[in-house]
């Protein structure tokens, strides 16, 4: 199950956040995911999808915990979304309400009795909800590693954690290992060079600390004075939503390898000696394609391009 208490950063916001990303992860290859900036007001939805149709997917995040309780008060906060949903958003063929926790089979009952007649009856938009079930199964793709870390905490690697894993296999081993005996290959001359991990912990390190630069990385709401000198045929506000996406794309690409490192450790302790070399060039070769060119002259911009400075 979902521990929403070790959501990071303000719940709510990060709540938000996650919604979009695993959107997205589900539906880019649909059309163009738009985010929106509703601090001016409500919009009905936090993001849409567009579709080459013309049609538009909206969601709706209600990070209801720990109550979870679906009050006359929440029911009318729906309702009112949805209907602010339907006036700003005209093709809405879809909206997506999402919360953290499942409806009791009253609540259900609510959305279906109740909640659809904001609809017009010359509209025809699916309701659809995302709660707990949803969350758990989606992060739990394989596809989607590197979400639930990102959003939820993760584990640090020490030296002290590969020296003690190291010796806890040598014990298993003890007089089994006969040097006179052995003959070293290729690839363990190569696990005994690297024993303790310095190699893989040292990019684990680097991974963390880029995951850090951008997580602190500030992207102003006014529109920077130097803006139109660097995209002249650009808007702030259009620039902005884009940046914040490519953003937690590139954290969350930057999380994926950094995932793929501890993995290697986590096979190694359970005694997993063997690494699928060509798997694993494959894997880096795929996830390392990364286009920073968009970030980096934005950074420059805003003076923040030391961020970049590890790749």
């Amino acid at each position: 199950m979902i521990d929403w208490n070790k959501l990071l950063g303000t719940p709510w916001k990060t709540f938000e956040n996650l919604c979009y990303v695993l959107a997205r992860k589900e539906f880019e290859q649909e059309g163009h995911f738009t985010n929106i900036d509703d601090s001016g007001g409500g919009d009905g939805v936090e993001f849409y999808l567009s579709l080459p149709n013309g049609k538009e997917w909206g969601w709706q995040a209600k990070f209801y915990y720990p109550d979870k309780k679906l009050s006359s008060g929440r029911k009318d906060k729906i309702k009112s979304s949805l209907k602010r949903a339907m006036e700003l958003h005209e093709n809405l063929e879809k909206w997506f309400l999402c919360t953290p926790y499942p409806f009791s089979s009253k609540g259900n009952k609510w959305v279906k009795q109740e909640l659809i007649k904001v609809i017009p009856p010359n509209k025809q938009i699916e309701l659809i909800h995302w709660e707990e079930g949803f969350f758990h199964t989606s992060l739990s793709n394989p596809k989607k590693i590197g979400i639930l870390q990102y959003f939820f905490g993760n584990d640090e690697f020490s030296i002290n954690f590969f020296r003690r894993n190291f010796e806890e296999i040598r014990q298993i081993v003890g007089k089994k290992y006969l040097p006179e005996l052995h003959s070293a290959s290729e690839i363990e001359e190569s696990i005994l060079e690297n024993i303790f991990f310095t190699r893989i912990n040292s990019f684990i390190g680097i991974f963390l600390k880029i995951i850090r630069e951008f997580e602190n990385m500030t992207i102003p709401i006014d529109e920077p004075i130097q803006f139109k000198k660097f995209f002249p045929n650009l808007n702030w506000k259009d620039s902005r939503i884009k940046l914040n996406n490519t953003k937690l794309d590139f954290i969350e690409t930057i999380r994926t390898i950094q995932l793929k490192f501890e993995n290697l450790v986590n096979e190694y302790k359970k005694g997993n000696f063997e690494i699928n070399i060509e798997e694993l060039r494959e894997f880096l070769k795929e996830y390392f394609k990364i286009d920073y060119s968009f970030l980096n002259k934005f950074l420059r911009l805003l003076a923040q391009e030391e961020a970049l400075s590890f790749l």
